[in-house]
């Protein structure tokens, strides 16, 4: 009777034993979401479209409007530095790429950044943040009204 016992304890600790272990390993094997600074500094980023609320001199869409938007990109870097391309149709004149530092609020719903030559620093709602879609919007005044213009872009 006391090998049976035995027996049976040794096949219980066996068994809860096991099925410990294959918990553990299922929790190791979870994959965890990126966070949106991952995401962010994946990949170089285009831009697809740029539209602004209300119309600006009759216009909406931005992006089909003025080509010279149609080949422009951003890259973020996950040491809280980006760079904006302009690509080789550069509008009114600008610079080729534009530098700076980049960061989220706490909460990762705006993106801030602060250029490293005189253009103002700028902030923006993130709209939307997924591995194949970024799209965040920011709020200008022109001639004392304001206009929103929101950015989409797709991974480059």
């Amino acid at each position: 009777m006391k090998k049976i016992t035995t027996l049976i304890l040794l096949a219980v600790l066996t068994l809860g034993w096991t099925s410990c272990s294959k918990d553990d390993e299922k929790e190791d094997n979870v994959v965890k979401p990126k966070t949106k600074t991952e995401l962010l500094t994946a990949h170089p980023w285009k831009l697809t479209g740029m539209t602004v609320n209300p119309a600006y001199q009759g216009v909406t869409d931005l992006y089909s409007s003025f080509t010279c938007y149609q080949d422009n990109s951003e890259n973020y870097s996950s040491n809280n530095t980006f760079v904006q391309n302009e690509g080789a149709d550069i509008c009114n004149n600008g610079t080729a790429t534009a530098t700076g530092r980049w960061s989220f609020n706490s909460n990762e719903t705006i993106l801030q950044t602060e250029y490293d030559d005189n253009i103002p620093s700028s902030t923006y709602n993130l709209v939307e943040l997924s591995e194949n879609s970024l799209k965040y919007s920011g709020v200008y005044t022109v001639e004392g009204e304001e206009y929103t213009i929101t950015y989409a872009f797709s991974p480059q």
